[in-house]
């Protein structure tokens, strides 16, 4: 009995040492600053909230899928892309992650990685996500060759006011 209490001590001990970790309600404002940022366009801001977070907590998969939107956001796509594939090497299936690499990759010009992401995202979530599921198989149609050019002349949306219907007519 002595010794399981001395134990109980010693773990007590060892918790009141360790150096606090920022709590729930803080890492909730902290994640809500940031995405402000983002919406605010202050991506660099919310870049360094996203990793003061993870250098200071848990690798909390919310934290880090937060800051690689700021950083695709931001502009910094090969940052981004390092962050979903640190998620994806946890959660393989993750579907944010899953679409958001595909946009990633595409946005970067890599198309064939890309789509082998975007179907992944399909395969695994597209029933549920039906929406994502379709601008998912965008990405992963190949790129078209432009058409030939035509000589017809532009055509320009008519509204006809009788009927409320729009109709069409050659722009001169």
């Amino acid at each position: 009995m002595a010794a399981l209490s001395g134990i109980v001590a010693l773990a007590l001990h060892i918790t009141a040492c360790a150096p606090p970790g920022p709590t729930p309600a803080e890492i909730s404002a902290a994640t809500g600053l940031a995405r402000l940022h983002t919406v605010e366009g202050e991506h660099e801001q919310a870049v360094r909230i996203y990793r003061e977070l993870l250098a200071a907590s848990d690798d909390a998969p919310f934290v880090r899928l937060g800051l690689a939107a700021a950083l695709f956001q931001k502009g910094d796509l090969a940052a981004a892309a390092a962050e979903y594939r640190r998620i994806l090497a946890e959660e393989a299936d993750s579907p944010i992650a899953l679409y958001n690499m595909a946009r990633t990759l595409e946005r970067q010009g890599r198309k064939a990685e890309a789509a082998v992401f975007a179907q992944h995202f399909v395969s695994l979530h597209g029933a549920e996500l039906p929406a994502l599921a379709a601008k998912a198989q965008q990405m992963m149609q190949p790129e078209r060759p432009p058409g030939p050019a035509t000589n017809a002349p532009p055509v320009r949306p008519r509204l006809d006011t009788r009927n409320s219907t729009p109709e069409t007519e050659p722009t001169e």
